[in-house]
């Protein structure tokens, strides 16, 4: 290990002992934090409505710590807690779990990952809990808007800009930077939905505006597994993205919109995966 990289691991080490040694009851939670994104920011969201307590990033993997919502499972070892967290790519976890720890997964695709590694899973719940969210936060669809919302990942933002792609003004470009209600509230002013990014359209799912799983790059790392992952979990698991690179393609995409989308539905039940919570991160 490099001294840069020693560094590196001392500091995310005190972060985490400080609170450890301190008796901070926080939830130890780990998920990406680089850049801000719906996805990442819904585990510090639902987490304290589940639990009671608020929760702290965990930077280490040394203590035990819970990884939920996110394509965080490749990065997870016996310290972590996983409950609906998915695989960015398909590959196995570069170190060993606990598969006491392992309470639920994403979708079919993770959890055959994982049965192959020799991870006896056969039977933990599925879900992104992303699903829960109208549990938490309740909120009716009412008079729409905007005719589509646009929801480009956040890799992809500068794509439609780079491309010079019209957005008309019946459409509302709805920025994943944003806190969880306040996108929640943004997908909910719109008739139907496009989206690159999965939370996207896992919350459009959720609250019940039909969507359109989109692309406008290659950039997403991992490609198309964690959308597969979670259509998996859906009574329409078949999905194909809808490739947008010119504004033809776009034009084409708004003008076939109300045939083209559709709300796709939790086939699993939720109370199996809530129940799923491991509650004993309360006191770690």
């Amino acid at each position: 290990m490099s001294a840069m990289r020693s560094l590196n691991f001392m500091a995310r080490l005190t972060s985490d002992l400080i609170p450890y040694i301190g008796g901070d009851r926080r939830t130890p939670v780990v998920y990406f934090d680089k850049v801000r994104n719906v996805g990442d920011l819904l585990n510090p969201y639902i987490v304290p409505k589940i639990t009671g307590q608020e929760t702290r990033r965990s930077k280490s993997n040394v203590f035990a710590h819970l990884r939920a919502i996110g394509s965080v499972l490749g990065s997870a070892n016996r310290q972590s807690y996983i409950w609906g967290s998915g695989s960015i790519d398909g590959n196995p976890p570069r170190s060993r779990l606990d598969p006491q720890k392992i309470r639920a997964v994403r979708g079919v695709l993770t959890r055959e990952m994982l049965h192959g590694c020799g991870y006896p899973i056969e039977s933990v719940p599925l879900g992104d809990p992303a699903v829960l969210l109208p549990r938490y936060y309740s909120k009716e669809r009412l008079a729409t808007t905007f005719r589509v919302g646009v929801v480009p990942h956040f890799s992809d933002m500068d794509i439609l800009l780079n491309r010079n792609i019209v957005v008309p003004k019946d459409c509302l470009i709805i920025d994943v930077a944003q806190d969880p209600e306040t996108f929640i509230d943004a997908l909910l002013k719109c008739d139907f939905i496009v989206s690159s990014s999965l939370h996207g359209l896992i919350l459009a799912d959720a609250y019940g505006v039909p969507n359109v799983w989109t692309s406008f790059s290659d950039r997403l790392l991992g490609g198309e597994f964690k959308f597969m992952d979670y259509y998996t979990t859906t009574d329409s698991p078949k999905q194909v993205v809808y490739h947008v690179a010119t504004q033809s393609d776009f034009t084409e995409l708004l003008k076939s919109i109300s045939s083209i989308a559709s709300r796709k539905l939790f086939k699993f039940n939720a109370d199996d995966l809530l129940d799923a919570f491991p509650r004993e991160m309360k006191s770690v």
